[in-house]
This record gives C-alpha cells, sequence and structure tokens, in this order.
C-alpha cells in the first residue's frame, strides 16, 4: 500500500476496482464494485461534486404523527396529509420528510439503497454490462445520508425546469414550495467508495469461511481410525476379533444421550474400518 494512499478519504469507484485487484489478486472491475453495492456488500457513497438541495429526514413512529384533514375538490371527500411532512416507510422503518429545504455541500454521502440513488446505481451498472435498460421508478425519492446516518431526501427547483411558469417562484429561493423529490442523484455526482468502508469489506471478505473441507490426508486419517479404535477397546471393551459386539450399540446410545444422533450399524462400520486399518493381523483375527 502506498503512503499516499493512507491520506486519501475515499476513491472513486475505477480506483477501488484497481485497489481490490492488488489485495485479492484477480480482476475487479468498476462493476463488480458496483454489483458489491447493490448487494448489500460494500458501502457505496456519492461526491456531490457541486453540492445538492435536500430535506431532511426523520425516524418517527406511526402512532404520534399528526395529522391534518383536508377536502378534496369536490367537497365530499376529505383526506389527511401528515403534519410536518411526507411519511416514507421501508424496512428500517418510518420517515418523515421535513419541509424545510437545505444545501449540502459539495462532500462525500453515503448511499442507503433505499430510494432512487439504488435505481441510479443499478443504471450505472446496466451501462457498463450492456445490460437493460433501467425503467423502474422510485416512490422513495432519492436519499444520501452523513456520516453519522442523518438522512437527505434530494431536491430540484422548479426554477430549473424550462415548463414551469417563473413568475410562480415564491420567494425567497430555498422556499419549501420551490422544491419538489428530485428523479435522480444530480449529473455531476460521482459514485465513490469511502476509504474505511473498503477496508471494511476487504476484512470481512478475507475471514469469509469455506465451505469446502479439505480431504484428509492419510496420515491425518490414519490417525483419526487410530483414536477410534482405541477408545472402542479401552472404552467399552471392545473385541476387534469377535465376530458379534455389542459396542456399536453403546456406542450410539451414549452419543444419543448426548443429542449426536448416529446408527449402530455406522459404528461398526467404523470400527472395522479402523481395526481393519492400524491393528495388527492377528489382533483382529478370530
Amino acid at each position: 500500500m502506498s503512503k499516499l494512499f493512507k491520506l486519501k478519504k475515499w476513491l472513486t469507484v475505477p480506483d477501488a476496482a484497481k485497489h481490490l485487484a492488488i489485495v485479492f489478486g484477480e480482476e475487479v472491475t468498476e462493476a463488480d464494485v458496483l454489483r458489491f453495492g447493490i448487494d448489500g456488500h460494500l458501502k457505496l457513497s456519492v461526491h456531490l461534486v457541486n453540492g445538492a438541495y435536500a430535506r431532511p429526514c426523520f425516524p418517527v413512529k406511526i402512532e404520534e404523527i399528526e395529522w391534518d384533514e383536508m377536502s378534496l375538490l369536490d367537497g365530499k371527500q376529505i383526506i389527511k396529509i401528515p403534519r410536518g411532512g411526507r411519511i416514507w416507510q421501508d424496512h428500517q422503518g418510518c420517515f418523515q420528510v421535513k419541509r424545510h429545504v437545505s444545501a449540502l455541500d459539495g462532500d462525500v454521502w453515503d448511499l442507503p439503497m433505499n430510494g432512487g440513488e439504488r435505481i441510479d446505481v443499478e443504471y450505472r451498472y446496466q451501462q457498463l454490462t450492456n445490460g437493460p435498460e433501467v425503467t423502474t421508478v422510485s416512490l422513495e425519492g432519492v436519499l444520501v445520508a452523513s456520516i453519522n446516518g442523518e438522512l437527505h431526501e434530494i431536491q430540484s427547483h422548479f426554477g430549473n425546469n424550462e415548463n414551469f411558469k417563473k413568475d410562480d417562484l415564491k420567494k425567497p429561493f430555498l422556499h419549501p414550495d420551490n422544491f419538489h423529490p428530485a428523479g435522480a442523484l444530480p449529473d455531476d455526482s460521482v459514485f465513490v467508495v469511502r476509504i474505511s468502508a473498503l477496508t471494511e469489506f476487504i476484512q470481512s471478505v478475507n475471514e469469509e469461511p469455506t465451505n469446502t473441507a479439505k480431504p484428509l490426508g492419510t496420515t491425518e486419517r490414519n490417525n483419526l481410525l487410530k483414536l477410534v479404535i482405541g477408545m472402542a477397546v479401552k472404552g467399552y471393551s471392545h473385541d476387534p476379533a469377535a465376530k458379534k459386539s455389542a459396542t456399536p450399540k453403546e456406542i450410539a446410545d451414549d452419543l444419543a444421550a448426548l443429542g449426536i444422533s448416529i446408527d449402530p450399524d455406522t459404528v461398526r462400520k467404523y470400527l472395522k474400518e479402523s481395526a481393519n486399518t492400524v491393528l495388527p493381523a492377528k489382533a483382529r483375527q478370530p
């Protein structure tokens, strides 16, 4: 690892892919890094190069939400609107988007991958892999989070919409009615990976247990068979030369008492294999 690498707080996705390729000694592409993020293995972030406008989101309990009643134009139907801001819910809980809008600085923000930001990452992934067009639309808006986990919903200003009448804009510029939930992350934003997230990912992969057991070598297997027959002979007075023996059932019963299920015939098979493999011929003759 270079000395300059230690000074960096984040890497672009292509640079993160290069770093992972060096660490693991195998090819890692930009698309791989994005897929790790989509699948929840790696925390992705975004560099809002020129900042963005956003509304803060706070966790709330459904029973604590206050509601206002509003009549529709026909005057017959009444609908309830949450007081204080829109409500949305996901697997992590219930959140309320507050009305006031603030400017986020051009820093690095994490991607919760709960709303439209996930679709943006998926779109970029499909572009890199020549996959199908992404047509999914998020109803939760586009979310980013501070390093402390504070959520913000990205907003677009109506003044940037050429079809919107400029006379309908309200003053000041940051008036809540001048904004609406953005459909995507800002065009000038860049996907990145924090060094801390990259380090955590590398550690998780290196510590991942393998499901493939290493076959026993001849010496290891013979030592195991010696242990089996030795415990049977000394612990249960087992006679390897006897044509019939109660030892297999005794061992199976004792194991069952410990919550370990094994058939007596299986025990008999291993005792026979142990005797034939490690005992002198005269010791196993009837």
